[in-house]
């Protein structure tokens, strides 16, 4: 099997699912030919989801809704996907970013609305206010431009990247949610 076959086999098994939402499915397959973290600053899907929640909550019922896919920053953030509802489709779970110094964050309403932010190839910045994207990263990821060609044939679209848009209007759907569901689960 290649890597790509393995990594969507573990992306499906993690999430429970057969139905990955076909950007993920094709982003799998772009980082497979050229690297974690080689197009778009910080960024890398993960292999190994339960490692990032060691030390967030012991509670099972946590890691069940919760699955961490994708590391964020370069200083041990991650994103995880959000089943709200138990059964919620993978293409409809919000976007938490667990910031590694404890602040956890909705960052957009779905994989899909995540997508144009790492267009922007800047690393998330996360602290006890808020989650934004820093400034222009002045070397640039390797394989970023490609990354852009890909986006852009994929959804017959330029990415539009609005970070402080997006992360609002998902903090706005689905914040409040999230903390009155987490809050249980995590140490005070």
């Amino acid at each position: 099997k290649t890597f790509k076959t393995l990594l969507l086999e573990q992306f499906k098994k993690r999430l429970r699912t057969e139905d990955l939402p076909q950007t993920l499915e094709q982003l799998i397959a772009f980082e497979a030919k050229h690297g974690f973290e080689s197009y778009a600053s910080g960024f890398g899907l993960l292999e190994d989801e339960q490692a990032s929640l060691v030390g967030w909550s012991t509670d099972r019922a946590f890691a069940t809704q919760i699955t961490p896919f994708a590391q964020a920053n370069g200083s041990g953030s991650f994103y995880a996907n959000w089943e709200k509802e138990v059964g919620m489709a993978v293409a409809q779970r919000p976007i938490i970013v667990f910031g590694d110094e404890g602040d956890l964050y909705v960052v957009a309403q779905n994989f899909d609305a995540l997508l144009p932010l790492l267009a922007l190839d800047n690393e998330i910045y996360i602290d006890e206010d808020e989650a934004s994207f820093e400034e222009d990263d002045p070397m640039g990821s390797e394989h970023h431009a490609a990354f852009v060609q890909w986006y852009e044939q994929l959804l017959q679209q330029a990415p539009n990247p609005q970070p402080a848009a997006t992360i609002a209007a998902a903090r706005d759907q689905h914040q409040a949610d999230f903390e009155v569901w987490s809050q249980p689960f995590l140490p005070h």
